[in-house]
């Protein structure tokens, strides 16, 4: 990409410095004429359009949400401008500092806060079938059948969920974020705890089918993330049970319900994340975080989930 990007506004952005290469995408901070401050992100293969459909995304996504969620303490970067073709956008620049793993007790109400606002912003239709994106995350789990840690009736037990469609076809879509971690919040402000969420590319909007998810999904990620990260069984535990009785007071479902959905999504994405996992690691994988190499988490996980769901 070249120093410069100028907007279909005819605006010229410049880098304050060298732009980082990350993963799928280039960002950095720049600045325009009057050295007002942006923050750049722009797709690293720039005729890759997997990954710019992703930014389009994470646009719509922020200008979506953002003006529906009426909240103090958080809230999402503003799209200043974007390529037409979506290879490049330009957002509000946050100035802070993520959160530190150290203090993840502090952040536990934090997520749930935002997670629990997004679940109230309304979907706008009727979610899409999620029986087919459940199938097809569900059949990873056969990679590990005949492993020491799971057997043949594992294996019929998540089948007779892909199979049997009584809870996977009758779970609902809703807003999400998609990637919801301590990495992706810049905390802002300490005095207020004001904190934003970024990186919205897997997020799903009203209106958008193609982008759909399961409405407790970013929950189900989050305790995944304590569980098997962080290995914090108690902090996952207290937070499921502050996200039930948030559901509670504000959503129509039963308690009944609320379980079968969310350890569905728990148990979709604790196997879609064994890729990490090291008794399934993916060829040419390297784990930078030593916790994810233990199967205890992930074992006990995906067990406690099944029986849960497959419970009389």
């Amino acid at each position: 990409m070249t120093d410069t990007i100028t907007s279909p506004e005819g605006v010229s952005f410049y880098p304050t410095g060298e732009l980082e290469v990350r993963n799928k995408y280039i960002v950095g901070q720049v600045v325009d004429e009057g050295n007002k401050q942006f923050f750049l992100k722009a797709v690293k293969e720039r005729d890759n359009p997997a990954v710019q459909a992703d930014l389009q995304n994470e646009v719509h996504w922020n200008q979506v949400i953002s003006p529906q969620v009426d909240e103090d303490y958080w809230s999402i970067p503003e799209v200043v401008t974007h390529a037409p073709d979506y290879k490049w956008a330009v957002f509000e620049y946050v100035s802070g500092a993520q959160p530190r793993e150290e203090e993840i007790e502090n952040w536990v109400p934090v997520v749930t806060g935002i997670a629990m606002a997004l679940g109230r912003v309304p979907l706008g239709r009727t979610g899409s079938d999620l029986t087919k994106w459940y199938q097809g995350r569900l059949g990873r789990f056969d990679s590990v059948t005949g492993s020491s840690y799971f057997d043949e009736a594992d294996r019929k037990a998540v089948d007779s969920l892909i199979n049997g469609g009584s809870i996977v076809s009758r779970i609902r879509a809703g807003v999400i974020h998609g990637d919801l971690n301590l990495k992706n919040l810049i905390l802002a402000n300490s005095d207020d705890w004001h904190t934003y969420l970024i990186d919205g590319e897997f997020g799903t909007l009203p209106g958008k089918p193609e982008w759909d998810k399961p409405r407790y999904h970013d929950i189900a990620y989050f305790y995944h993330l304590l569980r098997c990260q962080y290995h914090r069984p108690d902090l996952a535990e207290g937070f499921l049970q502050t996200c039930w009785l948030n559901v509670e007071q504000r959503f129509d479902t039963s308690a009944e319900d609320f379980m079968a959905e969310f350890n569905l999504s728990v148990l979709e994405r604790t196997i879609s994340m064994m890729s990490h996992f090291i008794i399934n690691l993916a060829e040419g994988k390297v784990v930078d975080d030593e916790r994810r190499t233990v199967a205890e988490p992930y074992v006990e996980t995906i067990h406690s989930a099944l029986e849960i769901l497959t419970k009389p």
